[in-house]
């Protein structure tokens, strides 16, 4: 029966991983840019593949996005269905774009709350030698 591994060698494999990962991602993000650029112009709702000697990179068509282009008519129509406040439930201000940007921060705390509740970065930092 195969022995679960420790809390320190979960950790040293992840660190190990991390490392690596770190060392490849930019310039795998950069082939990844490069690749994509390729096929700029490639009909949006069909896939593509580019062919090496090696790998065949497939590519998927292009996701499919809904875009309000009249929020005011939007806001309008859920009014008229829903009711002024159910409608303005729905709505989600942008903190920067709107609330910080034109509501002085003395009257935040009338409308805000801020607390720790985001994700935590998980960041390996490699122990000096005799450390480990």
């Amino acid at each position: 029966m195969p022995i679960a591994p420790t809390r320190a060698e979960i950790v040293d494999e992840f660190g190990s991983l991390d490392s690596q990962i770190r060392l490849l991602t930019p310039r795998h993000t950069l082939l990844k840019t490069q690749i994509q650029a390729w096929f700029a112009d490639h009909k949006a709702d069909q896939p593509a593949e580019a062919r090496g000697l090696a790998y065949c990179v497939q590519l998927s068509p292009r996701k499919s996005e809904r875009t309000v282009i009249s929020k005011w008519k939007c806001f309008l129509r859920l009014r008229k269905l829903v009711g002024l406040k159910a409608t303005v439930e729905l709505v989600n201000f942008p903190l920067t774009d709107a609330i910080d940007k034109h509501i002085p921060e003395a009257e935040h705390k009338l409308f805000l709350v801020k607390a720790h509740t985001g994700s935590r970065t998980v960041t390996a930092v490699a122990l000096p030698p005799e450390a480990a």
